[in-house]
């Protein structure tokens, strides 16, 4: 089964794409399965290594495979810069002839800029018109992102922890029902119990949990549930945009199960 698939990251020695590769059994160095290379003039263009020898089946050598597009951001690029090289590697799988195109990325894309100057979406018929203006001017990039990977030819997003329902909608949408998005609370809950780096001590009584905003209470308590530790304490935080760029945070005593003493 493992080798219908081809795992690439969107730069070269993603260790993502490696780890990726190397747990679905494949054997092959993904470095030498697809090139990332750029032209002189910076533009991205990737081929995926196929046989040179075979003149029968120009731009069908990747027929039956599912392409796996390991997507991850660092220092050396922008992630626009990354995203365009998603789409580049999408259309060059399904150009030659790739069965299904799967992103991976944990940190989905654009997800911050999930709304518009327009209502869009039955969770926006009801947007006040002074949220609206917060975005006049401005594009909708989480929906361009989307429609971006459609076009391409991408079949499957997968992510992890988004917590915007607007993007889980509009991305769940676009791509027909193929939109996965991974709740990790589980492996959060067994890396804090198991782990050396964290002392929760008897039952807990020496781990506090932090929800940053009350939009991420829902995710706290799941991963509380999974802890079944008693003693462990709960805390939330207010969140206040203050500026395009500034925030303030203030503690929520209603919400949080120990007293601001107490912190």
């Amino acid at each position: 089964m493992s080798d219908r698939f081809i795992v690439t990251g969107n730069f070269t020695d993603d260790p993502f794409a490696i780890d990726m590769a190397q747990y679905i059994g494949l054997r092959e160095d993904i470095s030498d399965v697809v090139s990332l290379k750029t032209f002189a003039n910076s533009e991205f263009c990737p081929r995926y290594m196929l046989d040179v020898d075979d003149m029968e089946h120009i731009g069908r050598r990747l027929e039956g495979k599912i392409v796996l597009i390991c997507s991850v951001s660092n220092h050396e690029r922008s992630r626009n810069d990354y995203a365009m090289r998603n789409c580049i590697l999408a259309r060059a799988a399904k150009d030659n002839g790739a069965e299904q195109v799967v992103l991976v990325e944990p940190d989905l894309f654009y997800s911050a800029q999930d709304r518009g100057p327009h209502r869009i979406g039955p969770l926006e018929k009801d947007r006040p018109d002074i949220d609206l203006k917060k975005f006049d001017g401005q594009a909708f990039t989480s929906l361009l992102y989307a429609e971006l990977l459609k076009k391409s030819g991408v079949d499957a997003v997968v992510t992890v922890h988004n917590h915007s329902v607007k993007v889980q909608n509009l991305f769940s949408e676009i791509f027909e029902g193929h939109f996965h998005n991974l709740i990790p609370t589980d492996v959060y809950a067994h890396y804090i119990k198991n782990s050396n780096f964290v002392q929760t001590g008897k039952d807990g009584n020496n781990l506090v949990i932090v929800s940053p905003d009350k939009g991420a209470r829902p995710f706290m308590n799941a991963v509380y549930e999974a802890l079944d530790l008693p003693e462990c304490k709960r805390v939330v935080m207010d969140k206040v945009r203050t500026g395009e760029r500034e925030i303030s945070m203030t503690f929520n005593p209603e919400l949080s199960d120990i007293s601001i003493e107490e912190i």
